[in-house]
Order: structure tokens, then sequence, then C-alpha cells
């Protein structure tokens, strides 16, 4: 048996998210018992072999610059949402769109009068609708459509 050093590392909230998410998976999906701190090691053993083995040091240089550069983040799955129904707990939070959205989510509202629609409704609505599409990842698409609007692509 090896003998084995402990140490600490920081880390970012996302990365625990991460670890943990993963952790859960072995534990829960596949009966495989076993924590982060062996996880950790068992993944950063064969990068490191790797690492070594091919002499990617500069790679490595590479691979902080960027990520200390773009702080690239660990993309988690969603969690989907629940079937919608009128008893689910509401949040209030602001949000700041363009005009044009604005009178398209006005002119929704004025086509849809017979049914009282709100503006909070709509947007609900088409969140939802949004959220609720099958094999469908959420973050990427957002992420993707955030690049073409900052690229003026959208």
């Amino acid at each position: 048996m090896t003998l084995k050093k402990k140490w600490g590392i920081s880390t970012s909230p996302e990365f625990l998210n991460a670890l943990d998410l993963i952790v859960d998976t072995l534990n829960k999906e596949y009966g495989i018992k076993t924590n982060r701190s062996e996880l950790v090691e068992i993944l950063l053993k064969h990068t490191l072999n790797k690492i070594i083995r091919e002499e990617l040091f500069e790679e490595v240089v590479k691979n902080v610059i960027e990520d200390r550069t773009y702080n690239y983040p660990i993309v988690l799955p969603y969690r989907q949402i629940e079937e919608y129904n009128e008893n689910q707990d509401k949040i209030t939070f602001g949000i700041r769109v363009i005009k044009d959205i604005k009178r398209n989510i006005d002119q929704i509202r004025d086509n849809s009068k017979d049914l009282g629609l709100s503006r909070s409704e709509i947007v609900e609505l088409i969140l939802y609708s949004f959220f609720k599409q099958k094999d469908f990842n959420p973050t990427e698409k957002v992420r993707k459509l955030a690049i073409l609007k900052r690229q003026g692509k959208l």
C-alpha cells in the first residue's frame, strides 16, 4: 500500500460542485464508492504521467496562461425544471431588455387580452419552453448566443 500525504488545495465552488457531481454519480449510479480526494488523484495521475512522459510542459504553460486570461468555467449539467404548475414558488428579479424585445412582449400581451397575460408571465412562459426542450444544453446554447451577440452576429 502506498503511503499517502495529506495536502490541501484552494479552488472554486464550481470545481467542488463538479467533483461532487462526479463522485455522487459514481457512488449512486455505478456503485463505486469514492470521494473527492481519490477522484482528483486518479484524474491527475494520468495527466501528470502524460505531461512528464511526453514533455508537454509548454502546453501546460499555455493552459495556465489561457485559464488565467479567460477563466473558463466548468459547465455542469443543468437540473431539469419541474412540470409547470400554478402552485410553484416564484421569485422576483429584475431584467433589462432592448426596446424591440419589450415591444414584442407588449404585442403578445395586447394580442392575448382574453388570457390576461402579464409581461412577467409571457417572459416566464418563453423561458420555460426554452428550458423544457428535449436533448438540449441551455448553457451551451446561451454561451454560443452570447458570443454571437458580442461579435455583432446575432
